[in-house]
């Protein structure tokens, strides 16, 4: 493949919007000094470690891209290219690759393990510039590292119950998503961000949600729902949800798919987050 990538970026992140970030409730413990420790042994690192990313922690588009080219050239490199791969692989070879980057806020509970720090990450929509399809959905942790990374389905796969929801799950512009709420449910909404959780439904990392806040409440925007939370709000505790599986089936049954969704805040507790009605 050819060594250099001509990309053309939309980034919707920027370095000033990162004192912004927000999360309802912090992590029980801090492991700010495993941390600390990853960063300086990431930062020393060489190519053969597997901790190593050539701009370790990004900051700016061209040092995420940098990072993203690696990252994909050690995961496919001397091996063959699934048919799902393809266009992917032929977008790099073509030098046609055009990103959306969207920095991702992390409140899963994966944020509060020692190690490698799990704040937020970034999320690459990666579309073929010559076509305009997209051809993969690449995630980097904050460290520049890859986290996971997935292609749409194929010609082949279009029928498959997967398909229309990997397509609809293209999350909009933060700004227009506090517009679409604000004319559906008449709500005004501040401080908005990229979120991924666990959960019923799950806001997925590839596919994450919109957070904001207003009146004193956290909303979650997601899967064409609506949701809303307070420090109020029913929930359970990580020791509950690790329980036995009669306690895990009990508190799953009593959250109402209809009216509810079940939502993991760090590591501290999962919420009742209700959903709320459309205006008439």
């Amino acid at each position: 493949m050819k060594s250099t990538l001509l990309a053309t970026v939309v980034l919707l992140w920027a370095v000033g919007a990162i004192a912004q970030a927000w999360i309802p409730q912090e992590c029980a413990e801090s492991h700010e000094q495993s941390h600390r420790e990853f960063e300086r042994l990431m930062r020393e690192a060489r190519p053969d470690s597997p901790i190593y990313a050539p701009k370790p922690f990004p900051r700016k588009e061209a040092e995420i891209i940098e990072d993203f080219r690696y990252g994909y050239r050690k995961i496919t490199g001397g091996k063959q290219v699934s048919v799902d791969q393809m266009p992917l692989a032929q977008a790099v070879e073509d030098n046609s690759l055009a990103f959306r980057i969207l920095r991702v806020e992390n409140w899963t509970p994966n944020r509060c393990r020692p190690g490698q720090q799990m704040d937020f990450y970034f999320l690459l929509y990666v579309t073929d510039s010559s076509t305009g399809r997209e051809v993969s959905r690449f995630v980097l942790n904050q460290s520049g590292l890859v986290a996971e990374w997935t292609t749409p389905p194929t010609k082949e796969q279009e029928n498959e119950a997967w398909a229309p929801i990997y397509r609809s799950a293209v999350v909009p512009k933060l700004a227009d998503a506090l517009q679409v709420v604000q004319t559906r449910y008449g709500i005004t909404g501040t401080r908005p961000q990229y979120v991924a959780t666990w959960g019923n439904p799950e806001c997925a990392t590839v596919a994450p949600c919109v957070a904001f806040q207003s009146q004193g409440k956290v909303f979650l925007f997601g899967r064409g729902d609506l949701v809303e939370f307070s420090a109020t709000s029913r929930s359970y505790t990580p020791a509950e949800m690790n329980a036995t599986r009669s306690r895990r089936f009990e508190i799953a049954k009593s959250v109402n798919p209809q009216q509810e969704w079940l939502v993991a805040v760090a590591d501290t507790r999962w919420v009742v987050a209700k959903k709320v009605k459309p205006r008439k």
